[in-house]
């Protein structure tokens, strides 16, 4: 059987996307195609949720649910220009739906009316649960959020300095860099990002 090129899956997708819509939208999330973006309580923070359609041998003909937050202060951190549309795998933490032991993968080919009812449940389930209590800085620097959605070490610290907390905000910094100076290409990225955070290099870093 010829396998269908991953193009070929975008109304199978488009339908699904269709079929949450109103859930997403009555959750306060604005829609650009496959992405949805939402304002959280705090000014700047920014929840980030997309459907993405599986590119390698594996997962073509699947997609998966990416999630996540970010962050105004992270961006200009990394050097990147705002946008009204955040992918989640630009923010500054973001996962995929779990499944089992892993990432869960959702096939195209089942029934679209049983792929909105397997996303709704996943949404409310995990997605909105963790979203919904993510409303400020303090509780996208919280260990079990930083956990679950892979936030960079210079994510949480430049996020706790905005808040003013600069001492744990150079504990995390300092902490999560250990060892970065054996690579210094990394070296050079960290040190770069410890000026910008804190205005100058820390000499906890090493040499």
């Amino acid at each position: 059987m010829k396998q269908r090129h991953v193009d070929s899956f975008a109304p199978e997708m488009a339908a699904v996307v269709a079929g949450v819509h109103p859930l997403l939208k009555e959750a306060g999330f604005r829609k650009s195609r496959h992405l949805f973006n939402r304002d959280a309580a705090e000014p700047g923070l920014v929840h980030l949720l997309e459907f993405q359609m599986g590119q390698v041998w594996g997962a073509h003909g699947r997609f998966a649910i990416n999630y996540g937050f970010d962050a105004a202060e992270v961006r200009a951190l990394r050097g990147w220009p705002d946008r009204r549309f955040v992918k989640a795998y630009e923010g500054a933490g973001w996962t995929r739906v779990a499944g089992g032991s892993g990432e869960r993968w959702f096939d195209l080919m089942r029934p679209a009316d049983e792929l909105v009812e397997q996303v709704t449940e996943s949404l409310r389930d995990e997605v909105f649960p963790l979203l919904d209590g993510l409303q400020t800085r303090r509780h996208a620097t919280a260990p079990r959020v930083v956990s679950k959605l892979r936030v960079p070490p210079a994510a949480v610290a430049v996020m706790l300095h905005h808040l003013g907390d600069v001492d744990e905000a150079r504990r995390v910094f300092v902490e999560g860099h250990s060892g970065a100076t054996g690579d210094p290409e990394r070296a050079a990225t960290v040190r770069e990002h410890a000026r910008k955070i804190f205005g100058a290099d820390l000499p906890d870093l090493g040499p």
